[in-house]
């Protein structure tokens, strides 16, 4: 059973990148209906894994724990009654695991959003990527925040990839930013809710959490394909980094489902004058993962689309 969904859909990369989408080929994913019909994210929910207090518990997230707490009053400390002393406090009641806790409720006073570049950035209100079917978050729930544009992105784009292939792999998605933004060592970007890792689909790929090598025998071309052209054809992704190597590999099942024109928008490989505006970039230390960064939002104007670069002060004799 989903834990829950939301509307829109996800990834991008490059600094450099040119920042419009490119004019999407026939649509291969389309989130569900019913995902359309109410904002999923206004609340988000966890399964405790293991018994603990609610101090305990929300180190996982990276929450304060009084935060956490009002999130969850009925798991809340009993109040003293009035008038009355206590020299030492109750103990903590404990949640046991399977108990369903509320990690994020929507604040209208302080919508998400993305503010400054992905490299100097921050995040407000980050919205944690909850929990699915179709893919898996890391244990350490501290850097699994985002932008609401980069969660319901990704939640609708693989609830799609699970009704195209129910049985096959789950997909991983690795580090996203902290609740709020600022830097993730040993990141230079995934400051500010619009950069995600994500793991290549693998064949033979068991499920466990954990680092598993990506090689030309193991990566998926058919679903791979599926997952990068269902994101980009969302419109919500700026960019994305993949290896040279991973884009000579999937470029012969893209083009099964693009024009020319339409690669050229998409792919920097095989190099061509418009390589600069393509969406799909090379970046070294991707071979392994794709790193997708999402559009600011079209109402943010304190969100910068391309990173800083870092101005060498003048020499002073």
């Amino acid at each position: 059973m989903h834990a829950l969904q939301a509307r829109e859909a996800p990834p991008a990369a490059s600094a450099r990148v040119h920042d419009e989408a490119p004019t999407p080929a026939a649509p291969v994913a389309a989130a569900p209906a019913k995902a359309q019909e109410v904002d999923a994210l206004a609340e988000v929910f966890w399964i405790a894994p293991q018994d603990g207090t609610l101090a305990e518990l929300a180190s996982h997230w990276g929450i304060p724990a009084d935060q956490l707490i009002a999130l969850n009053p009925d798991h809340a400390p009993p109040e003293p009654e009035e008038g009355e002393r206590r020299r030492k406090p109750l103990p903590a009641p404990v949640v046991p695991a399977g108990a369903r806790l509320r990690v994020f409720k929507k604040d209208p006073a302080e919508p998400t959003r993305s503010v400054g570049a992905p490299n100097r950035g921050r995040l407000v209100s980050g919205i944690p990527m909850p929990e699915g079917d179709e893919w898996t978050i890391r244990k350490n729930r501290r850097r699994v925040y985002g932008t609401h544009k980069t969660i319901s992105t990704l939640v609708n784009v693989f609830h799609a990839y699970g009704q195209r292939y129910p049985d096959g792999p789950k997909i991983h998605v690795g580090e996203i930013a902290r609740r709020r933004g600022g830097r993730a060592r040993p990141h230079k970007s995934h400051r500010t809710g619009r950069d995600v890792d994500i793991r290549y689909i693998q064949h033979g790929d068991d499920g466990k959490p954990g680092y598993r090598r990506t090689t030309s025998q193991n990566f998926d071309l058919e679903r791979n394909w599926f997952l990068v052209q269902s994101l980009i054809e969302t419109g919500n992704v700026q960019a994305i980094y993949m290896s040279s190597k991973r884009q000579r590999q999937i470029y012969p099942e893209a083009k099964k489902h693009l024009s020319e024109e339409e690669l050229k928008r998409y792919f920097q490989y095989p190099f061509h004058d418009e390589s600069h505006k393509a969406i799909i970039r090379h970046q070294s230390g991707h071979k392994n993962h794709l790193h997708v960064r999402f559009r600011c939002e079209d109402w943010n104007g304190r969100c910068r689309a391309r990173s800083r670069s870092h101005k060498k002060k003048p020499a002073t004799s």
